[in-house]
């Protein structure tokens, strides 16, 4: 018991003993979180957000009347399975920004493929290749269930095959007609021969009324 006015000292601390060990066992603590309730949800199901993915190896080549065109079939999510159908649009402008006003193929004859298959469509230009267009542009958007548009593809661009003359090619001149050239050779003939007849009467018949004169 302290005194009033005295100052005890706090009890010394007891020493450290390297030799005393302390075993730690192991444990584990878990705890319930109860149980909770989900309301409002959507009957329906849940609207399709993901975007066909886009064409970047679209490639074309002209072949004999069509042009052929080559890419990696693209998927309906990313590169998911396949798209619903495909838009396919040329123009002898860059599509870049243009693509929508450009004018479609028929694409009625191409089926989709899964995603990563490889796709090939020929067709024909028809009114895309305008008159003394030398070259056009083609580019592809996918479309799939929700009628979601992938982005614009990698622009194709293919020269059209422009016939050129042939200059090793000789050119004859047809032969004439064997019986037009006999019956204009006839008419010379003809013509001469009244020629020389009118002739000799103008040299003989004075010669001749003279003779008559004089008998």
């Amino acid at each position: 018991m302290c005194n009033a006015g005295e100052i005890e000292a706090n009890p010394p601390r007891p020493e450290n003993n390297e030799d005393t060990q302390f075993t730690l066992e192991n444990f584990s603590q878990t705890a319930s979180g109860g149980a909770f309730v989900v309301s409002q949800v959507p009957s329906l199901p849940l609207p399709d957000l993901y975007l066909p993915s886009q064409i970047t190896d679209l490639d074309a080549i002209p072949h004999e009347d069509e042009i052929v065109l080559t890419w990696t079939a693209p998927g309906d999510d990313f590169d998911v399975g396949k798209v619903q159908h495909c838009i396919i649009s040329g123009s002898i402008l860059d599509l870049r920004d243009s693509f929508d006003d450009a004018l479609q193929v028929n694409t009625t004859d191409l089926s989709q493929k899964e995603a990563n298959s490889k796709e090939i469509f020929a067709f024909k230009p028809g009114n895309i290749s305008e008159e003394n267009a030398t070259h056009i542009f083609i580019a592809i958007k996918s479309i799939h269930k929700s009628n979601l548009t992938s982005e614009v593809s990698s622009i194709a661009q293919v020269a059209l095959f422009i016939p050129q003359a042939n200059p090793d090619k000789k050119y004859t001149t047809p032969a004439p007609d064997k019986n037009y050239t006999l019956l204009f050779l006839t008419k010379i003939i003809l013509l001469l021969f009244l020629i020389k007849i009118i002739i000799l009467e103008l040299i003989f018949l004075p010669w001749y009324c003279l003779w008559l004169g004089l008998l």
